[in-house]
């Protein structure tokens, strides 16, 4: 019974490991293709391909081990169809709580492995996309030299409509220092 349980607990822990390279190589292609699309920025997707993920909790059903060597009643043998539910009655009476704690333990390591593990592959991850998203937004932002461009040519037209207004007032009170039988002059 308790090789059943470890087999089981086994396939667990593997689909565990499945799931973080799953997502390593996932992480992996994204940042490839990242670097395809936005080949000024390099990705260094080793650095999630080899992070390291330490080893599986282990499986310790030593104390359910020592629990196994129960005996089904005399009486379930000649009766098969008794059997079965003789067996669970004797494995729920001495096992079921010592199987509970054995697969909460288990389950408990195999959690705190699963994050330790996601966080090793997603850290690198998020560092090596961060000079992606930095040039995506210097790509989409204005450029400073546009805006430096557009902000002089504003600057050179303020400039010159001033002269030009200042040109005219001086005209205009160069006239009227002139006084009017040079204005009456001009019109005539």
């Amino acid at each position: 019974m308790a090789q059943v349980i470890q087999e089981s607990l086994v396939q667990v822990g593997q689909m565990a490991r499945e799931l973080v390279t799953g997502l390593q190589k996932t992480l992996s292609r994204v940042l490839e293709a990242l670097e395809k699309a936005a080949p000024l920025a390099k990705a260094d997707t080793a650095a999630i391909r080899n992070a390291p993920l330490s080893g599986l909790p282990i499986i310790d059903l030593s104390p359910l081990s020592a629990k196994c060597n129960v005996s089904i009643p005399w009486w379930a043998r000649p009766v098969p169809g008794v059997a079965h539910w003789a067996a669970r009655r004797t494995v729920d009476a001495h096992l079921a709580d010592q199987l509970r704690q054995s697969v909460r333990l288990y389950n408990a390591q195999l959690r705190a492995w699963l994050k330790e593990s996601i966080l090793s592959v997603v850290e690198p991850y998020r560092s090596q996309a961060e000079v992606f998203r930095e040039q995506l937004r210097r790509m989409t932002a204005p450029s400073a030299e546009s805006e430096a461009t557009t902000d002089a040519d504003d600057l050179l037209r303020d400039l010159q409509e001033l002269e030009r207004a200042g040109i005219a007032e001086v005209n205009t009170v160069a006239d009227s220092e002139k006084g009017p039988a040079y204005a009456s002059g001009l019109a005539s």
